[in-house]
Order: C-alpha cells, then sequence, then structure tokens
C-alpha cells in the first residue's frame, strides 16, 4: 500500500506556496494554458508542494518542475495525444462492457511525456523539501490513496519509473472510460496487486491540512509560516 506522504520542509520559511489541480479531462488544456502564461508575466511562484487528481494528475509533474516544462506541458494537450482525455459526464457508461476505451492510448501517452528524465529531476526537487502528490481511487478497499510521487522517483528501485507511470495512469481513468490500473504493491514480505482508477471519483481536488505541510508535528502548526494556496479548476 501507499506510505502517507512526508511533510514538505518549512524550517527556513517564511511562506509556502500550494497548487491544487482539479481533475476535468480535456479541461486539463486551462491549467496547462494559465501555467504558461503565468509563467511569461515572471510573477508564477516556486510550488513547494503540487497536487493533482484525474487529468490534473497528468499536469502536475510539469507544474511542479517548474517553467522550463511549460513547452512540454501545452504540447501535451495542443498537440492532439490528449484528445482522447474525454469529459466523463458526456459519455454513457455500461455499455460496450467494463470500459469504453482501452488503456493502450493513455499508457502510450504517458510513457512519452514522463521518461527517466523526469523522473529523476522530480527526485532531486523531493530531496530539497518539495513534495508532488497524486490521487488515487483503490476500488479494492474503496478508499481514497494519496501517493508521494517524489518519494517514488527517489526510490531507487528498478520499477520507479512504472509505478510513477502507474499511478498517473491510475488518476486519469475515468471509471466507465478507461479500465483500472493494478497497481504492483509491497507490505511487508509480500507482493500484491491493487486495482485503482480515478482520483477524481471520490474528490475533484486533493487539498492537504496546512497543518500537515507546514510542521513536522501536525497537530502543532508551525507559527510564523504563510501558506499560499493555488487552486486551477479544470471543470
Amino acid at each position: 500500500m501507499a506510505k502517507p506522504p512526508q511533510r514538505a520542509h518549512a524550517s527556513s520559511k517564511a511562506e509556502m506556496n500550494y497548487l491544487v489541480i482539479s481533475g476535468g479531462g480535456s479541461g486539463g488544456a486551462f491549467s496547462a494554458g494559465v501555467l504558461k502564461a503565468w509563467s511569461e508575466t515572471g510573477t508564477r511562484p516556486r510550488f513547494d508542494i503540487v497536487s493533482g487528481v484525474s487529468t490534473g494528475a497528468l499536469i502536475a509533474p510539469y507544474a511542479f518542475l517548474g517553467s522550463s516544462y511549460d513547452d512540454r506541458l501545452v504540447d501535451l494537450y495542443t498537440s492532439g495525444v490528449a484528445k482522447n482525455l474525454v469529459d466523463a459526464k458526456w459519455l454513457p457508461t455500461g455499455l460496450l462492457g467494463t470500459s469504453l476505451l482501452k488503456q493502450g492510448p493513455l499508457r502510450k501517452m504517458v510513457e512519452r511525456y514522463i521518461t527517466e528524465d523526469v523522473l529523476k529531476t522530480v527526485a532531486v526537487e523531493y530531496r530539497k523539501g518539495r513534495r508532488l502528490l497524486v490521487l488515487t481511487s483503490n476500488l479494492d478497499s474503496q478508499r481514497a490513496v494519496i501517493w508521494d510521487m517524489g518519494a517514488i522517483a527517489n526510490s531507487g528501485k528498478p520499477d520507479a519509473l512504472r509505478l510513477f507511470q502507474d499511478v498517473l495512469i491510475a488518476s486519469a481513468s475515468i471509471p466507465g472510460v478507461y479500465p483500472a490500473v493494478l497497481i504492483r504493491v509491497h507490505s511487508g514480505n509480500h507482493v500484491f496487486e491493487e486495482m485503482h482508477s480515478d482520483g477524481g471519483s471520490g474528490s475533484q481536488i486533493l487539498a492537504v491540512p496546512d497543518g500537515f505541510m507546514t510542521s513536522a508535528n501536525p497537530a502543532k502548526p508551525r507559527p510564523g509560516v504563510r501558506l499560499n494556496m493555488y487552486v486551477l479548476v479544470n471543470n
């Protein structure tokens, strides 16, 4: 099972910047455009924490890595590769079996844009105390799961890239539209598979309490740390 994400470091900062990116299918193009334009103004902050749900999960790694990845992010939503990221409310479900679309195109898209280079860069930022969080729905336990993507990237495990990609694909897999993703997890000496799907099934955004982010002890938030939360809503 996924471990609870570690808290971002706030020991030497007077403020923390938290970016929340919602679900919304192909509406993710909105966030891509906002982030690109924000960079061009020169006022876009360096986010200490970025969280993403569904299509927001696909955007989150690039938003986390900063303005130098804006062109890749825009390409994701303007080159045509994201054309199958449909809005669930416009689609009937249950007509063609367990899902309307096959996972293949979505997986190919994620594998194209989330590379070993991206994984290594996320790991570097994780070691600086920054956090990248993604939400999925565990269909076996019927519970939401928060994945600490930086911890995955920094794990050094041979399957880290595959797990990173699987979590993003799962979070963007709208029930009835895309099949759920089987994710291999470790618990002690046991290895088993969990079925994960769209994080937006339970919540369209992932907003972590400020005490969790600004203190080593969530019951005692660190005084004097200002939290700036920015929310991008795609639908």
